[in-house]
């Protein structure tokens, strides 16, 4: 375990483990997989193709065209660019940035969405889920789900009973079922 410690990996195809907290992991390779387990920790993934899996809360990580998933309860901040993104349940998660993919397959999460042209696809139950950018696409399967759309152009699909729909913009579509 370290703790309050930085680290700076070079290479290519490496896997690295790192339990503690408030480090910062600085990633320059290329096709790493790196799981994150703490509070805290900053990772910098400057490589290409990188995979992150994270636990804990009070994370943020900082990545583009990777993948971050996350495990259940996990409190991350992610900013990037065409990233996908994983979630499962009872997370806290802030996105910063634009074209991501997002996987929220869980319950009771919060997931703030910030930028344009990204991906929400929900499936899951009792989630809060707010998009601020134009050009989102939303698919929401599932019941009891918040969701706020803000921005121009988006594509909303919800199909469940007691979702609450909020849409903020100009020239959204919306298809509703259930």
């Amino acid at each position: 375990q370290m703790n309050d410690t930085t680290v700076t990996i070079n290479g290519t195809g490496g896997s690295i483990i790192a339990t503690g907290s408030n480090n910062l992991l600085v990633e320059n390779g290329q096709n790493d997989y790196l799981t994150v387990n703490g509070y805290n920790n900053t990772l910098d993934a400057n490589g290409s193709q990188i995979t992150a899996a994270l636990s804990g809360t009070g994370n943020t990580v900082s990545i583009a065209s990777g993948t971050v998933s996350l495990s259940d309860n996990a409190g991350t901040t992610i900013n990037g660019y065409a990233d996908q993104i994983n979630i499962r349940n009872t997370s806290q998660v802030e996105v910063d940035g634009s074209v991501m993919s997002l996987a929220i397959n869980g319950s009771q999460d919060t997931v703030t969405a910030n930028g344009s042209g990204s991906s929400l696809d929900v499936e899951g139950s009792s989630n809060l889920i707010t998009a601020n950018g134009g050009g989102d696409s939303l698919s929401a399967n599932g019941n009891y789900n918040d969701i706020a759309l803000n921005g121009n152009g988006e594509s909303v699909y919800v199909n469940g009973t007691d979702n609450v729909l909020m849409i903020n913009g100009q020239g959204n579509t919306v298809s509703l079922a259930g």
